[in-house]
């Protein structure tokens, strides 16, 4: 717990982007102590604004949120570690690959202090925009095992937001939550 809280501390204070100049609004996971399992998200759920750091709001701000919660809890999986791709709120709500590249030696980082089990890609697909425009929307399994190299197993899950907005058959959000008991 004391290597995440300083890897918080280290989030919290970079410059690596333009944007980390104009919000405060930044993410180290750091929700749930169960390790057995890190979700990874896309992007924060919220951006606090300049001078707001709301960890705790990040996965809780939102109704598809509620949802996401709920059905982790259902299978056992509610304390289990959830963290972004991108570490601070981002104005348009998609990342850049400059984004990406720049956190992700903070997620790297993360991997290894919390040493899960299993990778959870919190989605099927990543998009990534530069200049307002999408340039990439890839199956967002694929993506983490490229980037990040690991032998740890990575599976997906529809995105909670997704489920909610269009109304997808919750009994297969359900089991794709159940495919994750599989790896423990």
């Amino acid at each position: 717990m004391k290597d995440l809280k300083s890897l918080e501390n280290h989030i919290r204070n970079c410059k690596k982007c333009p944007f980390n100049e104009s919000t405060d609004a930044r993410y180290c996971g750091g929700v749930g102590a169960d390790y057995r399992v890190m979700f990874i998200a896309e992007s924060p759920s919220t951006s606090g604004g300049p001078g707001i750091f709301e960890p705790d709001a990040n996965f809780s701000s939102t109704p598809a949120d509620g949802l996401f919660k709920k059905v982790k809890a259902k299978f056992g999986l509610g304390n289990c570690y959830t963290t972004d791709l991108v570490k601070c709120g981002i104005p348009n709500g998609k990342p850049t690959n400059q984004k990406i590249d720049n956190c992700l030696s903070y997620l790297k980082q993360e991997i290894k202090i919390v040493k899960p089990k299993v990778l959870v890609a919190v989605g099927k697909s990543i998009k990534i925009e530069e200049n307002g425009r999408l340039v990439n929307k890839g199956d967002f399994v694929a993506f983490l095992k490229q980037k990040l190299g690991t032998t740890i197993p990575v599976i997906s899950t529809w995105h909670y937001s997704y489920v909610r907005r269009f109304r997808r058959d919750r009994k297969t959000y359900e089991e794709q939550h159940e495919e994750i008991l599989k790896y423990l």
